[in-house]
């Protein structure tokens, strides 16, 4: 059972949320005002098209249309969306007077202060509030919290930052009530849509670790219903994410993941970026600025279990399960056996081995919290040990992104504005088999010369175009008249989700879509005639079996919730604080 700090000496919740608020908003402060300033041109588009598509009544988004010179990319059939809700959310309270940078600042400002108000939540009944307020700030400010943000513009990242404090909270108070059980499962599935790469070592570590700890410590009749508890909230949260996760899983055949991976110890296997492989680390600066930070954060969990000693009680022993999460976590970081294990195939899909310091970062902030009150003096010398041994990578990969984007918008990369222009996606969501196709392609950083197909071209040169337009959303109407069946190419890029039909009086049929060319370009079949044509993107039938799941879970977390309330709202019914 946990322990309460008495309440009478925490400072007020006002001075809380402005002291949490000045921490998150002091690194992003001239973003605010000027936008974030672009890593490449993918955030930029993403947070655009994005609410773009949720303007149009797309629910959810997942074609980009303004994608690669409009022939259109994939990447939120496979991208986590949780950011971008956040970011649209912040584009609808503005009125759409922000620009996608200033959005994304004013975003990311949004998930830092529900992160460090939700660490403050948690920690506030077992560390006290000023302890509480103080694990907040820190978790603002952390150094890998930011540099996601300003050096390397993981989004989905930060979004996971905001999440996993509720995680934790709710993962401790569903042991001890059902009424936790919907907080554990929304948590769960925020974090799944939030970064999936993330969530995934924070289920396969943290989540078993402090899980198998809340049912240890458990009286023994109890166990079973904590198991319980626990496994439906595992189950509802893992049902909710499969509008996103279901979809993103099932379709990777259809997208270029090709181009996320490469050899064996070459930059792109997550082995290569392993602590213990320093001889195959890609270039400087970035690996070994994480890597000092992954061996000053083990380091620092290992002075906390030192301090604690053989201390006995509650905190110290959640201190002390935290703290080993973040040494498991390390030593998964280290290995690079782990990554070319019987684990590969689940842990590189995290790509890069150093997003085990988001759940480290929280790990540590946590042990170190529940430790102050047993030996406070040697637990702020640790932290100034770790405060100064961390300047180094923040001078290495932190200070030079802060200074860039100092100097944004002026000292703007054009490279990178001609890229956001042409709506430059990551290769892996170019279509499936995808090839650079040498009699198209002029210049692969910009994908240059696809923007010059034609938007509509039958094979059959007796055809005739009499009409064709393009819409906002992707789609097309073309008109045509062909004296014989004929393959159309059509100036998109083939994804399975497309859609080719007949449009005639009644229910209008489907005619067949296919691809041509190394480039995976769309194409659909015309009949003999003068007859329109429509093409669009529609639910494929994983989505819609993801979105039943996801809903059929979403009832049963209200559900619950509905009985819970109404259990503890009955006379002598038992309320869980």
């Amino acid at each position: 059972m946990t322990t309460r700090s008495s309440a009478q000496n925490d400072p007020p919740i006002w001075i809380v949320a402005l002291i949490l608020l000045a921490a998150s908003f002091a690194p992003l402060s001239h973003a605010l005002w000027a936008g974030l300033a672009p890593i490449d041109s993918y955030n930029s588009i993403w947070v655009e098209s994005f609410g773009a598509a949720l303007r149009r009544g797309e629910f959810p988004p997942r074609w980009i249309p303004e994608g690669f010179h409009g022939l259109g990319g994939s990447s939120f059939y496979f991208y986590p969306p949780l950011f971008f809700y956040v970011a649209a959310g912040v584009d609808l309270l503005t009125g759409g007077l922000l620009n996608a940078e200033q959005v994304t600042a004013w975003a990311c400002l949004v998930l830092s202060l529900a992160g460090s108000l939700g660490l403050y939540a948690w920690m506030r009944p077992h560390a006290g509030g000023r302890v509480a307020l103080v694990a907040g700030a820190v978790y603002a400010v952390a150094p890998y919290h930011l540099l996601d943000a300003v050096s390397r513009g993981s989004l989905g990242e930060l979004a996971v930052y905001a999440v996993l404090p509720f995680f934790a909270l709710s993962l401790e108070r569903a042991a001890r009530h059902p009424a936790w059980i919907p907080p554990l499962a929304l948590s769960l599935a925020g974090m799944i849509l939030g970064h999936i790469a993330v969530a995934l070592p924070i289920c396969l570590i943290a989540a078993p670790i402090a899980a198998l700890w809340l049912i240890m410590s458990a009286e023994p009749m109890a166990r079973l219903a904590i198991v319980a508890r626990l496994a439906a909230g595992a189950i509802l949260g893992a049902g909710l994410a499969m509008t996103y996760l279901l979809p993103a899983l099932a379709l990777q055949d259809a997208a270029s993941m090709k181009f996320m991976w490469g050899p064996p110890l070459s930059g792109a296997d997550p082995a290569a970026w392993t602590l213990l492989n320093a001889k195959h680390w890609p270039p400087a600066p970035l690996a070994g600025a994480m890597a000092w930070l992954g061996w000053t954060y083990g380091a620092a969990a290992l002075g906390v279990l030192a301090v604690l000693g053989r201390a006995s009680g509650p905190r110290t022993a959640a201190a002390r399960v935290w703290a080993a999460v973040c040494l498991v976590a390390i030593a998964a970081y280290a290995t690079p056996a782990v990554w070319h294990g019987p684990l590969a195939p689940i842990l590189g899909k995290m790509q890069f081995p150093f997003r085990m310091l988001v759940m480290v970062e929280f790990a540590l902030i946590a042990a170190a919290s529940l430790a102050f009150s047993h030996r406070p003096r040697l637990v702020v010398l640790l932290a100034a040990v770790v405060a100064v041994s961390v300047w180094v990578p923040v001078k290495q990969t932190l200070i030079p992104a802060f200074e860039r984007a100092r100097l944004y918008p002026a000292g703007q990369d054009p490279t990178i504005a001609q890229r956001i222009r042409v709506g430059r996606l990551p290769e892996e969501h170019l279509p499936g088999d995808f090839f650079f196709d040498p009699a198209i392609l002029v210049d692969r950083v910009y994908l240059s010369g696809y923007e010059r197909l034609p938007l509509v071209r039958p094979l059959d040169p007796a055809a005739k175009v009499l009409a064709a337009t393009s819409y906002p959303d992707g789609s097309l109407a073309v008109r045509l008249d062909a004296p014989r069946p004929t393959r159309v190419v059509v100036r998109r890029f083939y994804f399975p989700a497309w859609r080719a039909d007949l449009v005639q009086a009644g229910e209008d049929p489907g005619v067949a879509i296919s691809s041509t060319g190394p480039s995976r370009i769309l194409t659909f079949a015309a009949t003999p005639g003068d007859h329109v044509y429509r093409l669009h993107i529609v639910r494929t039938p994983v989505e819609k079996l993801g979105d039943a799941i996801a809903l059929a879970s979403l009832a049963a977390i209200g559900l619950i919730g509905f009985a819970t309330r109404q259990r503890r709202g009955a006379p002598g019914g038992a309320r869980q604080r």
